[in-house]
C-alpha cells in the first residue's frame, strides 16, 4: 500500500497513464492501416507508440509497480522488432498490443482503489507469456528475448487454443464504471416493473417490449465494460423475450417468474460488482437451463458461439483474423506525436532517482503544479442557472419599458459595464461545462476496428470536427446512440467484401463521423458509403407490421426511413451478435429524445446513408434575432439568418402550384408566412408591408414573413416542459426583458416541412 504522499503521485500516474493509453489505442489501429503491400509500416507511428510504452514503463518503475513494468517492457520488446525492421507487423500483433492496453487499463484503475498492482497478477503472467510467444516467433531460433527459466522441460506458454477464456476484457474509466452502476439500477428496475405489470395483467397479449429494451441496453453496457457473464445471460434472455413477442414462447406465469429470477440474479451480480469487482454468476448454469426450457419446442435461437455479443465494444476474446488486413481505420489529419529519440532508463535508475519528499511530483513529468480541481456537476448546473438568470435580469434592467423615451447618460455607462461583465461571466461559465467530442470519437476507433473484425469487413474510419464542444451531460447521453449507429452502419450499411468486389467501390468501406455547430444545435453525423436504405423493403416490413396504412406511396423517403426507429423493427434476415433485433435504433431515438434532440436520416440506395443527430444547446446562451408576428414574439438563432429585406412587388411571384416565392438576386426562395404557420392575426397581409427574414439550413433557404424585426439580443435557451410537448418548429424558449416568454424557432424543421409541402403540392 502507498503512504499519503506516494498515493498522490500514484493518482497522477494513473491519470497520465490512462491518457497515454487513449493516445496509443487509435495509433495502433492506424498502424495496421498504414502498412503497405510489402509489409512495411510507418516507422514514425511505431516510434510514437514505443515512446508512450517506454514513458509508462519508466513512470511505473519510479513507483515500483513491477507488473506494469513487466507488461510495458514486453510490449516495448515487440515494438522494437518493428522499429528495427527485424519483423513484419501482422493483424494478430495489433490485437495482442490492444489487449495489453486493456489489461494495463484494468490494472491502473484498480491501482487507485487497492493501492497495489498485483490484483490481476495471473492475467499479467498470461499476457506476458503471449507477448513473449509472439516475440520468439518473430526472432531467429538462437535469439530468445527474456526467455523464462525452464524448470521441467515443459513449455507452459499459453497456446492459441487457450486464448478464448483468458484474454482480458475492455475496461473503462472509474467515472464510466460509476455511470454503468447507476444505469444498471435504472434499467433493471424498469425491466422488473414491466414484468410485474405483466404478471398482474394476466392477459394473453402481454407486451414485454419495455423489458426487452431495458435488458438490451443493459447487455450493451455490460459488453462495453467487459462483464461477460452478465452480457451472456441478458443476451440469452432477450432472445427468449423476442420469442415471446413473436408468439413462439408463451409468457405464462412460469416464464415470467424465470425472467424475474434473471433480473434478481443480475441485480445481485451488479451489487457484488460494487463490492469486489467480481462479475461472475454462480447460478449461470441453472438459470441458463431454465431459459433453455422455455425455448423447448420453439425455433432454435441463433448460434450462441462467442456469446459475448458486440454491444458497445467487442469484449476481447480470441479474435481470429482471417487475413492480415481484416479491418483498417484511418484518421483524417492525424499526426504522430513527438519526434525525440527515446532513451532507455532502467527501473533501478528510476527508483534511485525517486525524491524523498515531493508529494506534488508527477512520475512522468517531474515537478508539476496542480492545474485542475474536481467540481460536482450539480454545482455547475446551479452556476449555469444563475448565469442564465443574470442575463435575463440584465435584459430586464437595460430594456425596461419604463426607460422608453428617456436618456440617462450614467445609466447607459453602467448598463454597458454590466452587459460586458455578464457576457464575460457567461462565457467562462459555459466553457467549464463544455468538453470536446474528441474523447468520444476516439472510442469509436476501437469500436470500428473490432466490429470490422467481427463482420469480416474492411473499414476505413474518418473523424471530422473532433474539436466541437458540447455540454458534459450531452456527451453521456449520445455515447450509446453513437455506438448503435456506427455498429449498424458497419453490419447493415456496408456491403460484404464479395458485394463490394462486384461494384466500382473500393474494397474497404468508409464510415465518417463528423460534428459541427449548426443553427444553435450540435449536429453529429454518421455516414457510410454502403448499400443505403431500401425504401421498398422498409415500407413492406412496416405494412406487414401494421405501422403504415395503404401502400405508403404518399410518404416521403425521410418518413419511411424513420420507421426503423420503431420498437422491434428490423429488416435483417438473420439476427447476428452485432445487430438485427430491432432494439438498438429504438434505443437511439429514446436517448436522443431525452435531451430534446432529433435524428434525421438521408439515404441513397446503392450510395450510402447519413444519420444526423441534432442536439440542442439546452441551457446555453446564443445570439438571437427577436421578431414580431402580430402580438407574438419569436427568436431566430442568428446563425440561421442570412439577411433580411423589405421586398418590392417586382420580386414577388406565385408559381403555378400556388407557392409564393421571392426573387433575390439569382435565387427563387419560397415564402413562409409565419402567421399562417401558427394561426396568428398579423399586422400586415401584403408581403411588401412586412419583412422577409432569409434563413438557411444545410443548404436549404426560406423567407420567413414577419411583421417587424425588434432587434438582436442574447438568448438564454430553456427547454420546454413536458406539459407543453414539442410544438411544431420550436426548439425552446427564452424570457424577454419585460418578463414575457418568447419561443425559439427551429429553423431546420420549418424549412424541412415547407419543402415537404412544396413537393406535395407539386
Amino acid at each position: 500500500m502507498f503512504d499519503e504522499a506516494d498515493l498522490e503521485i500514484c493518482v497522477a500516474f494513473v491519470e497520465e497513464g490512462l491518457e497515454m493509453i487513449e493516445d496509443v489505442e487509435p495509433q495502433l489501429v492506424e498502424l495496421e492501416q498504414s502498412q503497405d503491400e510489402a509489409g512495411n509500416v510507418d516507422l514514425e507511428t511505431v516510434n510514437s507508440i514505443f515512446r508512450l510504452f517506454h514513458s509508462m514503463k519508466g513512470s511505473a518503475g519510479f513507483l515500483e509497480l513491477k507488473n506494469i513494468v513487466e507488461l510495458t517492457h514486453k510490449a516495448e520488446n515487440l515494438l522494437d522488432l518493428f522499429r528495427k525492421e527485424q519483423a513484419q507487423l501482422e493483424g494478430p500483433d495489433v490485437t495482442l498490443l490492444l489487449q495489453t492496453l486493456d489489461l494495463l487499463r484494468k490494472v491502473m484503475e484498480d491501482l487507485v482503489n487497492s493501492g497495489r498492482d498485483d490484483t490481476y497478477v495471473d492475467d499479467v503472467e498470461v499476457q506476458v507469456g503471449l507477448l513473449l510467444e509472439s516475440i520468439n516467433r518473430k526472432t531467429a531460433p538462437e535469439i530468445k528475448l527474456d526467455q523464462p527459466e525452464d524448470t521441467d522441460g515443459q513449455d507452459d506458454s499459453p497456446t492459441q487454443e487457450d486464448e478464448g477464456s483468458i484474454f482480458p476484457t475492455i475496461q473503462v474509466t472509474p467515472e464510466m464504471h460509476a455511470r454503468y452502476m447507476e444505469e444498471a439500477e435504472e434499467l433493471l428496475d424498469s425491466a422488473e416493473q414491466d414484468l410485474l405489470s405483466a404478471m398482474d395483467h394476466g392477459s394473453e397479449n402481454i407486451d414485454l417490449s419495455e423489458a426487452l429494451r431495458c435488458l438490451h441496453s443493459f447487455k450493451g453496457n455490460s459488453g462495453f465494460m467487459g462483464y461477460a457473464d452478465l452480457e451472456k445471460l441478458t443476451h440469452r434472455t432477450e432472445t427468449i423475450l423476442e420469442m415471446v413477442a413473436d408468439k413462439e414462447v408463451k409468457a405464462d406465469q412460469t416464464a415470467l417468474e424465470v425472467f424475474l429470477e434473471v433480473v434478481d440474479i443480475t441485480r445481485n451480480t451488479v451489487s457484488e460488482l460494487a463490492k469486489n469487482k467480481n462479475s461472475s454468476i454462480e447460478e449461470m448454469d441453472d438459470i441458463m437451463a431454465k431459459l433453455d426450457q422455455l425455448s423447448t419446442g420453439a425455433a432454435k435461437p441463433e448460434s450462441e458461439q462467442d456469446q459475448s455479443a458486440i454491444s458497445g465494444f467487442v469484449p476481447l476474446g480470441p479474435m481470429k483474423v482471417k487475413k492480415k488486413e481484416a479491418a483498417q481505420v484511418t484518421f483524417a489529419d492525424q499526426e504522430s506525436t513527438g519526434k525525440a529519440k527515446a532513451e532507455k532508463t532502467s527501473p533501478e535508475k528510476a527508483k534511485a532517482a525517486k525524491p524523498k519528499s515531493t508529494p506534488s511530483a508527477s512520475p512522468a513529468s517531474g515537478n508539476r503544479s496542480s492545474g485542475s480541481i474536481r467540481v460536482d456537476l450539480s454545482k455547475l448546473d446551479s452556476l449555469m442557472n444563475l448565469v442564465g438568470e443574470l442575463v435575463i435580469a440584465e435584459a430586464m434592467v437595460t430594456r425596461n419599458p419604463d426607460l422608453d423615451g428617456h436618456e440617462f447618460e450614467n445609466l447607459e455607462k453602467s448598463s454597458h459595464h454590466l452587459r460586458r461583465i455578464t457576457s464575460d461571466l457567461q462565457d467562462v461559465a459555459m466553457s467549464v461545462r463544455m468538453v470536446p467530442l474528441s474523447g468520444t470519437f476516439k472510442k469509436m476507433v476501437r469500436l470500428v476496428h473490432d466490429t470490422g473484425l467481427k463482420a469480416d469487413k474492411k473499414v476505413d474510419l474518418e473523424l471530422n470536427g473532433e474539436e466541437t464542444e458540447v455540454d458534459k451531460t450531452v456527451i453521456e447521453q449520445i455515447s450509446d446512440p453513437l455506438v448503435h449507429i456506427v455498429r449498424n452502419a458497419i453490419d447493415h450499411g456496408l456491403e460484404t467484401r464479395e458485394e463490394r468486389a462486384q461494384t466500382d467501390k473500393p474494397e474497404a468501406g468508409k464510415v465518417t463521423i463528423s460534428a459541427r455547430h449548426e443553427s444553435g444545435e450540435v449536429w453529429i453525423t454518421v455516414s457510410d458509403d454502403g448499400k443505403g436504405l431500401d425504401r421498398e423493403v422498409i415500407l413492406n416490413k412496416a405494412i406487414e407490421r401494421g405501422l403504415v396504412e395503404g401502400n405508403g406511396s404518399e410518404l416521403r423517403d425521410e418518413d419511411v426511413f424513420k420507421l426503423i426507429f420503431e420498437p422491434g423493427f428490423s429488416t435483417a434476415v438473420q439476427v447476428t451478435e452485432i445487430s438485427g433485433r430491432g432494439v438498438g435504433m429504438d434505443v437511439v431515438r429514446k436517448n436522443i429524445e431525452k435531451i430534446n434532440g432529433k435524428v434525421d436520416i438521408k439515404s441513397t440506395l446503392g450510395q450510402g446513408s447519413h444519420f444526423i443527430m441534432r442536439i440542442p444547446l439546452t441551457m446555453a446562451i446564443i445570439e438571437g434575432m427577436l421578431i414580431r408576428v402580430g402580438k407574438s414574439t419569436y427568436n431566430i438563432p442568428l446563425l440561421s439568418i442570412r439577411e433580411a429585406i423589405r421586398p418590392e412587388e417586382s420580386q414577388i411571384t406565385t408559381t403555378p402550384d400556388g407557392i409564393e416565392v421571392v426573387k433575390l438576386r439569382d435565387d427563387m426562395i419560397p415564402v413562409i408566412r409565419m402567421h399562417e404557420l401558427y394561426g396568428i392575426k398579423p399586422s400586415f397581409e401584403n408581403l411588401v408591408d412586412g419583412t422577409l427574414v432569409i434563413v438557411e439550413n444545410d443548404g436549404v433557404a426560406g423567407a420567413l414573413y414577419v411583421d417587424e424585426i425588434l432587434g438582436q439580443q442574447q438568448t438564454v435557451v430553456k427547454g420546454l416542459s413536458d406539459y407543453v410537448g414539442s410544438p411544431h418548429g420550436v426548439s425552446g424558449c427564452t424570457i424577454l426583458g419585460d418578463g414575457r416568454i418568447s419561443l425559439i424557432l427551429d429553423v431546420a424543421t420549418i424549412l424541412n416541412n415547407a419543402a415537404t409541402t412544396s413537393v406535395a403540392m407539386a
